[in-house]
């Protein structure tokens, strides 16, 4: 959801990868249960989150957040299938991988072997994705 990558988000997550898509191509590779919204960021002080749609909750955050720019994927099912899940932080799903169209990202900090490594993997499963390494920390072209 973002169109450009944030130094703030590579150094506040440590991450050496990061996974890009489009909203709408995600939307379309989810089954059917699977809801996707974006996170709508608050000032709690300021307005409440109304509780007449249970999606409400687990789609806000607080304003602070907002350099997140987040989507959240909500299963809604009462099949009994999905109880025994309740007190982790994810279910696994199927999804249309060939769909997502994937960038794959390494940080401008990431080892020169992680790129091989990726690459390798990528091949190995045929994820059909592009892996670059990011430019965000490269000089700026100045003219002359």
């Amino acid at each position: 959801m973002n169109n450009s990558e944030s130094e703030a988000m590579w150094k506040l997550y440590g991450s050496q990868i990061a996974v890009r898509t489009t909203y709408n191509k995600l939307k379309i590779s989810l089954p059917e249960n699977v809801g996707l919204g974006k996170v709508q960021y608050k000032n709690y002080s300021e307005s409440a989150i109304g509780f007449n749609n249970s999606f409400n909750y687990p789609m806000h955050k607080r304003d602070s957040f907002s350099h997140e720019n987040e989507c959240r994927a909500l299963i809604w099912s009462a099949d009994e299938k999905y109880k025994e899940f309740s007190d982790l932080t994810g279910i696994k799903i199927q999804i249309e991988l060939d769909l997502l169209n994937l960038n794959v990202f390494l940080s401008p900090t990431a080892p020169d072997w992680l790129l091989d490594i990726v690459v390798d993997i990528n091949e190995k499963y045929q994820v059909n994705a592009h892996v670059l390494k990011s430019k965000l920390l490269e000089k700026h072209k100045i003219e002359s």
